[in-house]
């Protein structure tokens, strides 16, 4: 079988974890699978690195612009999958093709669209762009779940909220498939290299994501408040551009969220984009993982944090208990007050010993 993956709205995040630990994967198969991993061009260089030589996958890049890949998957998609010669179609980024000419399962990795708490979220802080833009995404994720053969999600908890969500029209063969993990690459990118703890130095919490409304940065500010109000030694890590840059979607959310960084802001590093190994080394380097999101269907860290060895602080939702299990330190998702004291009272404790009791 010949199979075409459509990756091409993956731009960072879970979702470019998933395209590079995929691309390794499939590269140590090469006697039993083999077709084409659609990526954006700006994936190119890093997917191609990840595939290597080996393998029976061919890497296509294009570039669309974000607002015209929903078009691009119903009129040039077709057409590709057709000219590869392709059997089977896997939709990796949430949206499948209407009139695939051949069986397609898709992929169901991003929250927002079965989310009533986001839906309220961007009615309040959206502009009417947006705001229509966010319900034919709706629209059309839907239509792609009833047009698929099969729909696959990273966890159980995140399932049953589709179903719900779609009670009343189905979802053709759900199966829970929880993201793989290369073990050796985590090993090597993540595991502790025998740093001291805190060694004449602030205690380092690193959140491991970009921003998006419903990555709780507005709580997240508020406890880092109240820690530098108490002189907590501590700095924020965060693998993004400094605040003021931003000009992306919800940008009306970003300014809301910003505005809870106030005296604390000299507290934060802001370490601009990171590559998967330099990721890594921020791993490595940090004492405590922050990860208050209220919105997920798997979330990386989750894991990678036990494998790094490291106090993990987590917003306590179905999805997050799913995946972290009773590692992590939870925390009520919408309260400060409640992060910030798991922070004061548990990071300067003895770090937790490396885990990978859990696979995926």
């Amino acid at each position: 079988m010949r199979t075409f993956i459509n990756m091409l709205g993956t731009r960072k995040g879970g979702g470019r974890t998933y395209l590079l630990q995929m691309a390794r994967y499939l590269a140590t198969r090469s006697s039993r699978l083999e077709g084409v991993i659609l990526v954006s061009a700006e994936l190119e260089k890093e997917t191609r690195a990840a595939a290597g030589r080996g393998g029976g996958f061919r890497i296509l890049a294009r570039d669309v612009p974000p607002l015209f890949r929903i078009l691009f998957d119903q009129t040039v998609l077709p057409n590709l999958i057709r000219q590869e010669g392709c059997t089977a179609l896997f939709s990796a980024n949430n949206f499948g093709c209407f009139r695939s000419p051949v069986p397609q399962v898709t992929f169901q990795r991003n929250p927002i669209y079965y989310s009533n708490e986001f839906s309220k979220l961007l009615t309040r802080h959206g502009g009417a762009q947006e705001r229509l833009d966010y319900f034919l995404r709706c629209r059309h994720v839907r239509i792609s779940v009833q047009t698929a053969e099969a729909n696959m999600f990273p966890t159980q908890a995140f399932q049953d909220v589709v179903l719900s969500e779609m009670k009343g029209v189905g979802v053709p063969f759900p199966k829970v498939v929880h993201h793989g993990f290369d073990s050796a690459e985590l090993d090597n990118t993540i595991a502790p290299q025998g740093e001291p703890a805190f060694p004449d130095r602030p205690i380092r919490l690193f959140y491991p994501t970009s921003w998006a409304p419903h990555k709780n940065f507005a709580v997240l500010f508020d406890a880092i408040e109240i820690l530098h109000r108490k002189n907590f030694p501590f700095e924020l890590w965060l693998p993004m551009a400094r605040d003021t840059t931003y000009r992306g979607p919800y940008a009306e959310c970003h300014y809301e969220d910003f505005k809870h960084l106030q005296s604390a802001r000299s507290r934060v590093r802001w370490l601009g984009y990171l590559s998967l190994p330099e990721v890594g080394l921020a791993y490595r380097r940090a004492d405590g993982i922050v990860f208050p999101s209220w919105l997920e269907t798997f979330g990386y860290p989750l894991v990678e944090s036990r494998v790094a060895g490291k106090h993990l602080f987590v917003a306590d939702t179905a999805v997050n208990r799913e995946v972290g299990g009773c590692s992590p330190i939870y925390h009520p998702p919408f309260d400060s007050q409640a992060l910030a004291a798991a922070v004061e009272e548990n990071v300067l404790k003895p770090a937790p010993r490396p885990d990978r009791s859990h696979e995926y």
